[in-house]
């Protein structure tokens, strides 16, 4: 080798150097600077954009997983230091007959906790006939069940709803029945019948 190659300021994010010396018969040196961005998924990103390294905030306003749609209600961050939140605001298939909320989402790397059900979320689901409700879950909104007359069956994990809002479940058919855990039945079960519900709580 006719030259050697030193590296200057080459760990961090930055300006940096390289010089290139000629050894032997070889004489004179060479500077040459490079940028060190930061990068997310092996795209380089400048301080300028947003989302500056796997650390930040991946910015998103709704998500879907197919089946059902999400409202980000608090953002989650790629290394999993943040877990973010999400309503389930909709269906995104109308023909869904069983429809199942997670506990947890992951979208794109980040995970989101599901928390709650959005206004009107399942409202008209002509063909739904069973819900299961993840654990993580502290909130249903008025109507999110509403006009869903062919539901036979919901099964409550969570243990966190503290309120079931009055016309929940208008226009849900008597044949149906709420399923919820044990340790929560008398209290969930006096809280639904109040929110007007008219089948069966077990």
């Amino acid at each position: 080798m006719d030259y050697t190659v030193t590296y200057v300021d080459n760990k961090k994010v930055g300006t940096a150097k390289v010089i290139i010396k000629g050894i032997g018969v070889f004489t004179g040196s060479k500077k040459v600077t490079f940028k060190i961005v930061k990068t997310i998924n092996g795209k380089d990103i400048d301080d300028k954009t947003k989302n500056e390294s796997a650390n930040d905030i991946k910015g998103v306003s709704s998500i879907t997983d197919g089946k059902l749609i999400y409202k980000v209600t608090k953002e989650g961050t790629l290394d999993g230091k943040t877990v973010g939140k999400v309503t389930v605001v909709g269906l995104k298939k109308k023909s869904l007959k069983k429809v199942s909320i997670k506990s947890v989402l992951i979208y794109e790397g980040v995970k989101y906790k599901v928390t709650a059900i959005g206004k009107k979320a399942f409202k008209n689901g002509k063909k739904l006939k069973s819900i299961v409700i993840g654990k993580n879950v502290s909130k249903i909104s008025k109507g999110a069940f509403a006009g869903c007359k062919k539901l036979k069956s919901i099964t409550i994990k969570s243990k966190k709803i503290k309120k079931f809002v009055k016309g929940t479940f208008k226009g849900v058919k008597k044949i149906c029945v709420i399923k919820v855990p044990k340790a929560k039945k008398k209290v969930y079960a006096k809280k639904i019948k109040k929110a007007g519900f008219k089948g069966i709580v077990k």
